[in-house]
């Protein structure tokens, strides 16, 4: 029961198992892929939900150089013996879209001009131990009012958002490295791999070794 129309730069998204048809009305050039995988279906049922069928190309993201990685890595890897390392990188490729696309409300002009100073933070330290307070110091406000500020700009705590940045950066390492499952826990800013594993394997409903040994 939804529609939408996507113009150049866009990109749109839906669950291609449910009924569904898309067509174009001039003659267009695009990259398209379908895929599935540990938290594919959450991905989309989120951003659907918070951000409808289409989104805007964002800066950061680099849309096209991410289509064009997950595109060509699966025309490599079906020719070649190396499909498991081009699945490795299709994995990355297909993360990082997804999950620029679901921080696209830090974007807006309040969060650059007030959150900007945290959120930068977050992502230069994330390993390391943060407080509210400080995040709160950096951005010039009172912590309760930085609180409210986050959770209405960025659509989660800062405490989420935090964990959330930190399972990202998990997942990139355990596709792309070969550091243990205890190295990358400390590495990511977890106080242990059992830490580690339980906030894993309540986000994807795997374990962090189950989620390395996959062919997305």
């Amino acid at each position: 029961g939804m529609t939408a129309e996507a113009h150049e730069g866009e990109i749109a998204l839906f669950d291609c198992r449910k009924p569904h048809c898309y067509w174009c009305p001039d003659k267009v050039d695009f990259y398209w892929f379908h895929f599935n995988g540990a938290g594919s279906k959450q991905y989309t049922e989120y951003l659907t939900e918070r951000f409808g069928l289409v989104h805007e190309k964002q800066p950061m993201l680099s849309l096209k150089d991410q289509f064009r990685t997950v595109v060509h890595s699966a025309q490599y890897g079906m020719s070649t013996q190396f499909a498991s390392m081009n699945e490795h990188q299709i994995s990355i490729a297909v993360h990082s879209i997804l999950g620029g696309l679901a921080s696209q409300t830090v974007r807006t002009t309040v969060t650059s001009e007030l959150l900007a100073p945290a959120l930068a933070y977050i992502h230069g330290h994330f390993a390391d131990d943060i407080s509210l307070d400080d995040l709160a110091g950096m951005c010039g406000i009172s912590k309760s009012h930085f609180i409210r500020s986050f959770k209405r700009y960025v659509g989660c705590t800062p405490h989420e958002y935090l964990l959330q940045y930190r399972l990202r950066q998990s997942k990139r390492l355990l596709l792309s490295s070969d550091l243990t499952v205890e190295q990358i826990a400390e590495d990511c800013g977890f106080n242990s791999a059992s830490h580690f594993a339980r906030a894993f394997r309540q986000e994807t409903d795997i374990s962090p070794t189950a989620f390395r040994a996959i062919s997305f």
